[in-house]
Order: C-alpha cells, then structure tokens, then sequence
C-alpha cells in the first residue's frame, strides 16, 4: 500500500491462473496512478497446497513488498 487513490482488487485464484504478468500489471498500475491499495482476497490460495501456479504469484509479490 502507498499514499494514493488507486484500488486493485483480486483474489488469489485469480492471480495465481493469470500468472505473475497480470500481478506486475496491477502493481505497475497503482504506482503509475501515483499509489494505493492492492487488496487481494482468499490470499491464502496463493500456497501450493491450493494453487500449483500460485506460489510463483506470491514470491513475486513478497519481493516486490521487500522493495
């Protein structure tokens, strides 16, 4: 989250079948719009025990959090 108006809003299904691209897609747009909110509902099916792609999703998105 970053000071801004901007809100994504996404669950982790939805993420983890799109891939990283549509992750970058979204955050990219937040900060283009000069910041905001990425909410991401059922986070939890980010974990491979849910979504087999899901995990690659959420080491991007932790890494991006880090920067």
């Amino acid at each position: 989250m970053l000071p801004g108006t901007a809100f994504v809003e996404s669950t982790g299904s939805r993420l983890a079948n799109e891939g990283v691209s549509s992750a970058r897609k979204h955050l990219e747009g937040i900060v283009e719009a000069g910041g905001g909110a990425f909410f991401l509902d059922e986070a939890y099916q980010l974990t491979e025990s849910h979504n087999y792609g899901g995990k690659t999703v959420l080491d991007f998105l932790l890494a991006e959090m880090e920067n």
